[in-house]
């Protein structure tokens, strides 16, 4: 039974046949539910296993998604694991069905309008890797941004990150990587944010890097 606890005008809360009426972030939304289906189509299978695809590869990057995208997602009725997820499925996957898989250049890990890394570069150094960037142009407000810096490991899906890195104003950024990880290629992404932590920039994919060992 659904209820109208402000009035014919006001919001609905709970169930009227197969729809449901509930709160979310402060807005009213409904959804239909779901019917039971024992037979799929391609389409359907194609959607589920990219689902499958973009969970899997978020595995181990919850920190990193929620610094990413919880600031795009205020205000809306996602958040931050939602948008994420939406944004790859539709834009960072390839293949066909049962053939699917993550396009790494494509993947977006940190939604925002903040200045991108600037010709983003990474490379192997005895410490792990270095990653190095564009400096700005003058010493503004912008060369306060802290780098975000993430590497991927395709085999084993293990991540290495750090969330409040060195000032855009420094130009480089080192990350330590675990012995594991030096034997696996691995995919490298850079992105920013603000000093005051109100906003980022959109990640960069910058290159994969072979398997150091």
């Amino acid at each position: 039974m659904g209820k109208i606890p402000n009035g014919i005008l006001g919001s609905v809360i709970g169930s009227m046949g197969n729809v449901t009426a509930y709160m979310l972030n402060g807005q009213n939304v409904t959804r239909v539910k779901a019917r039971k289906i024992n037979h799929f189509s391609i389409k359907q299978l194609a959607n589920q296993q990219k689902m499958l695809v973009v969970n899997e590869f978020f595995r181990f990057m919850g920190d990193f998604l929620k610094v990413g995208f919880d600031i795009a997602a205020r205000g809306t009725t996602k958040n931050y694991h939602n948008l994420a997820t939406s944004y790859n499925k539709k834009n960072a996957v390839k293949g066909e069905y049962p053939h699917i898989e993550m396009d790494y250049p494509k993947v977006i890990l940190s939604m925002g309008d903040l200045l991108e890394a600037q010709n983003p570069l990474t490379e192997v150094v005895p410490e792990g890797l270095r990653f190095s960037w564009d400096l700005p142009k003058s010493n503004s407000q912008v060369g306060q941004d802290q780098a975000m810096i993430l590497a991927y490991a395709t085999t084993s899906g293990q991540v290495q990150s750090i969330l409040y890195g060195p000032k855009r104003i420094e130009g480089e950024a080192i990350l330590p990587l675990s012995s594991k990880m030096q034997e696996e290629p691995l995919e490298t992404y850079i992105s920013f944010i603000s000093a005051d932590r109100q906003n980022v920039a959109n990640s960069i994919y910058v290159r994969r890097i072979e398997p150091i060992k």
